[in-house]
């Protein structure tokens, strides 16, 4: 099974190119990190009526109370003992740690939000940013991909010829892409720039060192044309360092 590990700013490409490179392979499964934040966040939006107002200190703590078992329940990490302290130290005494959180909670006014999906996504994000930031920084650096990755080797590898996994924010995530024997590919847009800069994921996704780097320059027949050369290169192990999408600019 080929895995491969996909990086890059917001709207870059990633999730296009992961498509595309799926497409040539017979038997494919996508993995996005995203999609297990969600769960988190869904199963903690389930515990509510109405979200708490983002001044309620007290409010906050008992929305947020379940989440240790939560996280132990769907991402297999039990070293959560101390998290219920962190988020009451820090909701005091580091109110920089909640800015995204506190973001959603103005945003949505009280009101609670429907279930999170591909299409709502982008209303959702300051939540998705706090959540997943959060725990990779109070509970484990791995804590999204040691689980990801545990689901990409939990189907059997007979089924599957190319896995794509989606949404590395963090060198560690990298490292465990490719400790698992994959390889990062990395998808720049030059007409495109770096959105949300203040989103602690996105500022250490810069130090993400990646194995090849794909330039989304051209149409989508070339970004088509060059993932099916970045597949063929993987399949015989002489990937490259740069792809370009358009070779004529």
């Amino acid at each position: 099974m080929i895995v491969v590990g996909l990086t890059g700013g917001i709207s870059f490409g990633k999730t296009t190119f992961a498509g595309m490179i799926s497409d040539c392979a017979p038997k494919s499964h996508h993995y996005e990190s995203w999609y297990l934040v969600a769960e988190v966040a869904n199963e903690l939006l389930s515990h509510v009526d109405t979200l708490p107002d983002s001044h309620d200190y007290s409010a906050i703590l008992h929305w947020l109370q379940p989440l240790d078992e939560i996280i132990q329940w769907k991402l297999h990490a039990h070293d959560t003992h101390d998290l219920w302290r962190k988020l009451h130290d820090d909701l005091h005494n580091n109110a920089g740690a909640f800015i995204k959180l506190t973001q959603f909670l103005d945003s949505q006014q009280h009101n609670l939000p429907a279930v999170i999906t591909e299409e709502n996504k982008h209303q959702m994000r300051p939540l998705l940013q706090w959540l997943g930031a959060y725990l990779v920084s109070n509970v484990s650096e791995g804590i999204w991909y040691d689980e990801l990755l545990r689901r990409v080797f939990a189907r059997p590898q007979q089924q599957t010829a190319l896995a794509t996994v989606g949404g590395l924010r963090y060198p560690g995530d990298a490292e465990r892409v490719r400790n698992a024997g994959g390889s990062i590919l990395q998808i720049d847009r030059p007409s495109s720039q770096a959105q949300d800069i203040s989103d602690p994921t996105e500022s250490s996704r810069l130090h993400i060192v990646p194995d090849a780097i794909i330039i989304n320059n051209g149409s989508l027949q070339d970004l088509k044309t060059c993932a099916e050369q970045v597949y063929a290169d993987l399949q015989t192990r002489t990937l490259q360092p740069h792809y370009i999408a358009r070779t004529d600019t």
